[in-house]
């Protein structure tokens, strides 16, 4: 499943660059993005990653804007924090997403992310490059119980972590019909 960012890709700047200043420009999986040009790059493509997500299980972007802007003003009031490993949710189902810009890119939970969300859903660069605005690929998703069972752990990463191929990996479309019931 493709999902072309084009039309958010100046909403999805902002809030990432919003968000990066407010929590001390801190990026926790920095160590698993060497290919980042800055710390910015990592948060704009998480966030690039949760729109698509949220563009295709919501048909709109407005819960994921919602969700970082009250982050956002939370962050005010707090000195460390992040959403807890909750992107989103339908109903009482949570996810959490991870994005990469490689095409065949696995998904990585790093050590120090305390994910608290059911499913986990990977997004992947539809093209391999660096070209903004891309172009996102939801290569899919897997029960956070399932990950913990088949994931290994990499230890080619600069700081180790679990890792999962995409081929172990549920269609999206699987998801979407599953979350139409929770709406």
């Amino acid at each position: 499943m493709i999902i072309d960012l084009r039309d958010h890709w100046a909403e999805i700047e902002r809030l990432a660059r919003e968000w990066h200043v407010l929590m001390g420009n801190i990026v926790p999986n920095k160590a698993l993005a060497p290919r980042h040009a800055s710390l910015v790059d990592a948060q704009i493509d998480g966030m690039a990653g949760e729109y698509a997500v949220s563009l295709a299980l919501h048909g709109s972007v407005v819960p994921a804007r919602n969700r970082h802007l009250d982050a956002i003003a939370q962050a005010r009031a707090r000195v460390a924090g992040g959403d807890g490993g909750v992107d989103g949710s339908i109903g009482k189902l949570t996810y959490e997403v991870k994005t990469t810009r490689l095409p065949t890119g696995r998904l990585l939970l790093p050590a120090n992310v305390q994910s608290r969300a059911a499913v986990l859903i990977l997004a992947v660069g539809a093209t391999g490059d660096r070209t903004y605005p891309p172009c996102l690929r939801l290569a899919g998703w897997i029960p956070r119980s399932f990950f913990d069972r088949l994931s290994t752990l990499d230890e080619r990463l600069p700081r180790p972590a679990p890792a999962l191929d995409q081929r172990h990996l549920f269609d999206m479309s699987v998801l979407i019909k599953m979350m139409e019931g929770f709406r």
